[in-house]
Order: C-alpha cells, then structure tokens, then sequence
C-alpha cells in the first residue's frame, strides 16, 4: 500500500518460500504485475493461487485480464475448464463470468451462458434467480417474471423472488393489484426485511395511496439508510405537497452518498 513493490515482492517470496499463506502472497504478487502492466506476470502469478480463499478473486482477475485483452473466447473456455475441474463452485464461476460479460455490454454472450447453465439445471433457484437478476438489468422483463415464477413454484417461500418480482411489476408495469399480493406475501414471511417494506411503500404509491406509502419508506428508511429508499420517500412526500421535508430526506441521503445517480435524476425530475 505504501507502493514499495520490490521490498513487498521481498517478503512475498519469502512466504512461498516458506509455503506461509502462499496462495495469498501469489495473489499479491499478481495484483503488482498488473499493476505495473505485466499481464502475463500476473496470470502467471493468479493461476498459483491454490484453491483457498483467494481462488475465486484470483479467477476473477485472470478472465477479467484475459478480456481486457480481447481474448474472450479464451477467457470462456479457460472457465469452462475451471467450472468441470471444480463443480462444487460452478454457480460462483458463472456468475464472475456473467459479471464480466454483463459490464462490457456482451448481452447475447451473457445469456446464451446463462440459458445453457439453466438448461443444465432447470430446478436450480440460485441459477434461475440469478438470470432472472441478470434479465432485468438488460430490460428483459419478460425472462425475468417468467424466471421468478418458477422459483416461486419451485419453492412457494421464496420471499426474495416474490419481493423481487413484485417490485419490478409496481416500478416498471401498470400491474399494481400483482405487485401487491406479492409484497404483502413477501412481508408475511418476513416483516421487518427493510427491502420488502420499501416496496410496499413504492407499490402503495403507485395505487395512489400516498399516506400509507410514507409511511412504510419512513420505515424502510430507518430500517436501512440507502439513496433509492430515500429517493423513493422524497418522491411521495413531494407528490403529497410536503416538499420541504422531501428536500430534507433527499439532502440528507445526498450527504451520505454524494454521486448517487438514483438521487440526481429524482432531483432533477421534480426541482428543475
């Protein structure tokens, strides 16, 4: 941290050396080599990780180099080998996989991942939610509904997947009376989840019953200080004509986290 690498790659190769938390002190040596622009230093260094608690991180900077390179189809098969070699973390891999795929903008790579994974394991939940996650990030609304579904059938408790779906339909759709049934189902099973009791108060502001959705955000916020909850009661509380505690909340929220991009739009939208 003090970016005195060489006396750093001192001490790390001392601990390989003496096999003392050698997989961590690869990954250390790899993050210098990339950090000076060795590439393949650093997949070097990466691969020699061992199957401890830096693998997965480790795994996730060798596909990210390998991309960053262009080498994509590389960066899938040398996955694809990682996942057969280690089943028992294959749902992890798919997800770093995803994740790089997802921030480039890959979105037919990402899905046709996904759907072959899904096909594999079509009784999967962590599989099917995580697609129907990813569905909903490109605007696939229809994948995603049709995904939360069947986890829902799959495992009729699955508050997650029923708060999940049930807010995307109240945010994104006109089917508030839905959205409802599966909040409130939602909360059922679990009543103080801050997450759920937002979306009943975003819900509840889509049905146009402003006074009980302030109350369920002021909730939601207390429960757990975040932009979007105070993004979502600032909005109600100006719709309602309360505006100047509406540009308190927000204020306030702004202070904790200044670049919030959820906090911006809905300033912009309802004070200019």
């Amino acid at each position: 941290e003090l970016d005195e690498d060489e006396a750093a790659k001192t001490y790390l190769d001392q601990m390989i050396r003496w096999n003392r938390r050698a997989g961590e002190a690869h990954f250390y040596l790899g993050s210098i080599a990339e950090k000076n622009n060795n590439v393949p230093l650093a997949i070097k260094e990466y691969r020699q990780v061992g199957r401890g608690y830096e693998f997965l991180p480790a795994l996730s900077r060798i596909a990210s180099l390998m991309v960053s390179q262009g080498r994509i189809e590389e960066m899938q098969k040398y996955l694809e080998n990682v996942r057969s070699e280690n089943p028992e973390r294959a749902n992890q891999l798919v997800m770093v996989e995803v994740q790089l795929l997802s921030d480039r903008g890959l979105e037919e790579l990402v899905f046709g991942l996904l759907d072959r994974v899904v096909l594999m394991s079509p009784e999967s939940i962590d599989m099917l939610y995580y697609r129907a996650m990813t569905a909903q990030r490109f605007n696939r609304l229809e994948m995603m509904e049709r995904d939360l579904q069947q986890v829902i059938a799959l495992e009729p408790n699955n508050s997650d997947a029923m708060n999940a779906l049930g807010y995307t339909l109240a945010d994104q759709t006109d089917r508030y009376d839905e959205a409802l049934v599966l909040i409130e189902n939602a909360l059922t099973i679990k009543p103080q989840e801050a997450a759920f009791i937002d979306s009943m108060g975003w819900v509840l502001y889509r049905l146009d019953r402003y006074a009980e959705a302030i109350d369920y955000l002021r909730k939601a916020l207390q429960l757990f200080v975040n932009d979007e909850v105070a993004a979502h009661l600032g909005e109600v509380l100006w719709v309602s004509g309360q505006e100047d505690e509406a540009r308190s909340v927000w204020q306030k929220a702004l202070e904790l986290k200044p670049n919030s991009e959820i906090l911006k739009k809905v300033i912009e939208r309802f004070t200019h």
